[in-house]
Protein backbone atom coordinates (compact mmCIF):
# COMPACT_ATOMS: atom_id res chain seq x y z
CA UNK A 1 0.00 0.00 0.00
CA UNK A 2 1.25 3.74 -0.65
CA UNK A 3 1.89 5.58 2.03
CA UNK A 4 0.46 8.79 -0.06
CA UNK A 5 -2.99 7.20 -0.16
CA UNK A 6 -3.19 4.60 -2.62
CA UNK A 7 -5.86 2.06 -2.56
CA UNK A 8 -4.86 -2.08 -1.93
CA UNK A 9 -7.19 -4.41 -4.26
CA UNK A 10 -10.37 -3.95 -2.64
CA UNK A 11 -9.79 -1.70 0.03
CA UNK A 12 -9.70 1.93 0.95
CA UNK A 13 -7.15 4.21 0.86
CA UNK A 14 -4.94 5.17 3.61
CA UNK A 15 -5.98 8.51 4.21
CA UNK A 16 -9.44 7.04 4.63
CA UNK A 17 -8.39 4.45 7.31
CA UNK A 18 -6.31 7.38 8.72
CA UNK A 19 -9.63 9.72 9.10
CA UNK A 20 -11.42 6.60 10.73
CA UNK A 21 -9.03 6.48 13.69
CA UNK A 22 -8.80 9.99 14.17
CA UNK A 23 -12.76 10.23 14.58
CA UNK A 24 -12.58 7.44 16.63
CA UNK A 25 -10.30 8.96 19.15
CA UNK A 26 -11.93 12.32 19.18
CA UNK A 27 -15.05 10.38 20.14
CA UNK A 28 -12.80 7.99 22.90
CA UNK A 29 -11.16 11.09 24.37
CA UNK A 30 -15.13 12.93 24.52
CA UNK A 31 -16.67 10.18 26.10
CA UNK A 32 -13.72 9.76 28.65
CA UNK A 33 -13.67 13.61 29.47
CA UNK A 34 -17.22 13.49 29.78
CA UNK A 35 -17.15 10.30 32.30
CA UNK A 36 -14.59 11.53 34.60
CA UNK A 37 -16.76 15.00 34.61
CA UNK A 38 -19.95 12.95 35.95
CA UNK A 39 -18.01 11.11 38.27
CA UNK A 40 -16.57 14.08 40.25
CA UNK A 41 -20.23 15.36 39.94
CA UNK A 42 -21.41 12.13 41.71
CA UNK A 43 -18.26 12.66 44.17
CA UNK A 44 -16.52 9.36 43.23
CA UNK A 45 -12.62 9.28 44.55
CA UNK A 46 -9.85 10.11 42.66
CA UNK A 47 -8.94 6.39 43.34
CA UNK A 48 -12.73 5.47 41.73
CA UNK A 49 -11.85 6.97 38.64
CA UNK A 50 -8.32 6.37 38.22
CA UNK A 51 -9.41 2.72 38.95
CA UNK A 52 -12.54 3.29 36.17
CA UNK A 53 -9.96 4.82 33.89
CA UNK A 54 -7.38 2.21 34.21
CA UNK A 55 -4.92 5.13 34.80
CA UNK A 56 -2.47 6.47 37.40
CA UNK A 57 -3.55 8.13 40.03
CA UNK A 58 -1.51 10.86 39.42
CA UNK A 59 -2.60 11.11 35.69
CA UNK A 60 -6.01 11.29 36.69
CA UNK A 61 -5.71 13.91 39.39
CA UNK A 62 -4.13 15.74 36.57
CA UNK A 63 -7.04 14.94 34.27
CA UNK A 64 -9.28 16.08 37.27
CA UNK A 65 -7.59 19.53 37.38
CA UNK A 66 -7.60 20.04 34.02
CA UNK A 67 -11.29 19.45 33.89
CA UNK A 68 -11.23 21.64 36.82
CA UNK A 69 -9.60 24.09 35.09
CA UNK A 70 -11.97 24.24 31.86
CA UNK A 71 -15.02 24.60 34.12
CA UNK A 72 -13.41 27.48 35.70
CA UNK A 73 -13.29 29.61 32.95
CA UNK A 74 -16.74 28.76 31.10
CA UNK A 75 -18.11 30.02 34.89
CA UNK A 76 -21.15 28.98 36.96
CA UNK A 77 -22.98 27.57 33.72
CA UNK A 78 -20.27 25.40 33.02
CA UNK A 79 -22.05 22.01 33.47
CA UNK A 80 -22.77 20.29 29.86
CA UNK A 81 -20.17 22.80 28.22
CA UNK A 82 -16.62 22.10 29.49
CA UNK A 83 -16.21 19.89 26.57
CA UNK A 84 -13.17 18.19 26.11
CA UNK A 85 -10.41 20.34 24.53
CA UNK A 86 -10.09 19.71 21.22
CA UNK A 87 -7.18 17.27 19.91
CA UNK A 88 -4.82 17.84 17.13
Amino acid sequence: MCAGGGKPPGGESAREALDLIRAGSAVYHEARWYGVQRAMRARASDWEIALALGMSISATRERIDRIRTRERELGPDAEGRAAAPRRR
